[in-house]
């Protein structure tokens, strides 16, 4: 025989259920305040530019006349760099171009068309990221 009334166990229950789940719902609040949305890596040069010029003006407390200065460094800088990101992104696409049938002839018809059409997005996404004036995906590259 039970010490426990079974009144009083379906309560205990559900009063464990109840934090649990009072818990569960505090963490995902917590969680989705407390963590910053993630970035894109995929930035257009002009946005890359004015984040350094933000992060150099907080961090170093450089004068108005100091950003208008080093604007064009900061500027040509993010250039530079996302030529190298898109120089990059072809050199992958180029080899991934030699190896694709060796890759296909591993999977299963379905699978090889499957994969096809990921390739065929994957190649949409960035043939329109090389383009001048491409503003990046807000959620990030899928």
């Amino acid at each position: 025989m039970s010490l426990i009334a079974p009144t009083t166990k379906t309560r205990f229950i559900a009063y464990l259920v109840g934090i649990f789940l009072a818990g569960l719902v505090s963490g995902a609040l917590l969680h989705s305040w407390w963590t910053p949305p993630p970035k894109s890596r995929w930035r257009e040069p002009e946005q890359m530019a004015k984040d350094t010029e933000e992060r150099f003006r907080k961090e170093l407390k450089l004068s108005e006349d100091q950003i208008a200065k080093l604007h064009p460094m900061f500027l040509r800088n993010a250039q530079v760099i996302h030529g190298f990101d898109v120089e990059t992104m072809q050199k992958i696409d180029a080899y991934l171009d030699r190896v694709r049938e060796e890759l296909i002839a591993q999977l299963t018809p379905e699978q090889a068309a499957r994969f096809k059409e990921w390739e065929t997005r994957r190649k949409e996404y960035f043939e329109k990221k090389s383009k001048p004036g491409h503003r990046g995906d807000k959620d990030g590259h899928k």
